[in-house]
């Protein structure tokens, strides 16, 4: 009996542990299973993320492409090159009386007369006066510096235009007296429906080219200043200003005489039978009245 017994309580503890075994193999399955699951899971979001930060990148990429390509056509834009119809007018190769001129320009123009400059001119200037107010070397470049129009020069500088000249539809010029005896030339072309300085020059006697026939290269400045008397007036303003000179342009009889310096010495003659210069594809009309030359 007492056998029996104790082979009831050895069967009974291998049922409780057969119980816990399965109990503890099915707690692991689960708990896999679960992992299982979380991974799938985990891996999804990870792929939907990934797909989603991809396509953000490619929106953000397709944006800044386009607003590269908006910035490079804004460049192109602003960079345009002119019209040939733009270049031909810039360079004098184009007629441009067309052109809508200003309403004050128009009535200047009313002052255009062949009356003998004596007859006209009233007001007189000192040289320094008008050497100060406009540089007697400037040329007009396009994009750079600033050129004043007839209408400055007439309500604004202080040079009353009193004696106006047509030499054609682009080109007029107006002379003004200096107390020394000079006249100085204000060279004006329409220019974009206004008309603009382009160049000028100071003369006090009518000189040829044969005054200048004894200068050669290497000469002193001071060498064109005792034949030309005006020259010498500009030079003595410039060397007061300490200010050096590139150049001299000469306005002759026979044609135009164009000095170049360097260090105050003559490095370049050229003589111009035309009345013109040419600088930076520009060419400058120098032509005047045969009447309106110092007598």
């Amino acid at each position: 009996m007492k056998k029996i017994f104790i082979l009831l309580i050895l069967l009974v503890l291998f049922l409780s542990a057969c119980t816990k075994a399965n109990l503890d193999s099915g707690t692991n399955s689960q708990s896999t299973s679960g992992e299982s699951e979380m991974n799938e899971i985990n891996s999804t979001y990870s792929s939907s993320s990934k797909q989603e930060i991809s396509q953000k990148d490619k929106e953000e990429e397709t944006k800044a492409n386009k607003e590269e390509l908006d910035d490079n056509k804004n460049v192109s834009v602003e960079y345009k090159e002119l019209s040939d119809e733009e270049k031909e007018i810039l360079l004098g190769e184009k007629e441009t009386s067309k052109q809508e001129i200003s309403k004050v320009d128009k009535e200047l123009l009313l002052k255009v007369s062949d009356k003998k400059k004596s007859e006209l001119i009233t007001e007189i200037h000192n040289e320094e006066d008008i050497f100060s107010k406009i540089s007697l070397y400037r040329l007009y470049e396009p994009g750079y510096g600033f050129n004043p129009t007839l209408e400055m020069f007439d309500q604004y500088i202080g040079l009353k235009i009193e004696c106006l000249r047509r030499v054609d539809d682009q080109n007029y010029y107006c002379v003004y007296k200096t107390k020394e005896n000079g006249y100085w030339y204000c060279f004006f072309r329409n220019t974009y429906s206004q008309f603009t300085l382009y160049n000028t020059c100071y003369l006090k006697e009518t000189l040829t080219k044969a005054d200048f026939k004894n200068l050669k290269l290497g000469d002193s400045i001071e060498s064109v200043t005792k034949i030309d008397s005006a020259f010498l007036a500009i030079y003595n303003f410039h060397t007061k200003e300490e200010s050096a000179l590139p150049y001299s342009v000469h306005l002759l009889k026979d044609g135009l005489l164009i000095i170049e310096y360097e260090n105050n010495n003559i490095k370049k003659i050229d003589f111009n039978a035309d009345f013109t210069y040419s600088k930076n594809v520009i060419k400058y009309n120098y032509k005047i009245l045969k009447d309106d030359y110092p007598q």
